[in-house]
């Protein structure tokens, strides 16, 4: 009798966002938030089972203009697909979030968005089974901040799929993290680490392009705070 392998998973918790604001937009926010897997590879288009778009609930019970959604929803994705060779690669998959207003008279509006690396979080949720918390500031469509964003992940069923992996080597990395000491859910100030930082809590250092470097520039947000919970 053979046994079933495990299939491995992101198990994701969209809980909130603090401080959204929306610019040039008169009305309580109303917001849900979607998350899908990308690729950077311009010759990579992602099929619907890769990317596996979620969606969350909208929150209209927010107090006062709605810049506080609370979600925590549960977002799983298959990483059956992707290879340790598929992370390790220079085009790069992305976790990204948008968060979006729900406006029943002029329709959707996006308010902000952050894409995190699916190497990052596989690399750390690796070295443990228990779930990790998790703040990224969110940006404006135009690259503007706006707010945080605060989500959970745990990986399961890989088994030793990405043991030898770069990944698990902290020699790729993404974008700076702070100790975990350093978070406090409680906390009423949040420090934003500057873009040129190159210092990361997980994996060796590297570098990051500033925003006015020649390289392309992400609209994804730097982590802001983190705790193994």
């Amino acid at each position: 009798m053979h046994r079933k392998e495990a299939v491995p998973t992101m198990e994701l918790k969209l809980i909130s966002c603090n401080d959204l604001k929306a610019f040039n937009f008169f009305q309580k926010l109303t917001l849900y938030a979607v998350v899908w897997i990308e690729s950077d590879d311009p010759n990579r288009t992602l099929k619907e089972s890769q990317s596996q778009q979620q969606r969350t609930r909208t929150d209209r019970e927010a107090d006062g203009d709605g810049a506080n959604p609370e979600w925590h929803h549960d977002a799983i994705f298959d990483l059956a697909w992707i290879t340790p060779s598929l992370l390790e690669g220079s085009e790069g998959l992305f976790f990204r979030f948008e968060f979006r207003h729900d406006g029943t008279l002029l329709g959707d509006k996006l308010i902000g968005e952050c894409r995190v690396p699916v190497a990052d979080l596989v690399r750390d949720a690796a070295k443990s089974d228990a779930a990790s918390s998790v703040s990224y500031q969110v940006r404006s469509g135009e690259g503007k901040p706006n707010g945080i964003f605060n989500f959970s992940y745990r990986l399961k069923g890989t088994g030793d799929r990405y043991e030898s992996s770069q990944i698990l080597d902290g020699r790729i990395s993404g974008y700076p993290v702070l100790d975990p000491q350093d978070f406090n859910p409680n906390h009423s100030l949040v420090q934003y680490p500057p873009m040129t930082t190159t210092t990361t809590a997980i994996g060796s250092a590297c570098c990051y392009p500033t925003v006015g470097s020649g390289g392309a520039y992400s609209p994804s947000a730097a982590v802001v705070r983190g705790v193994r919970l």
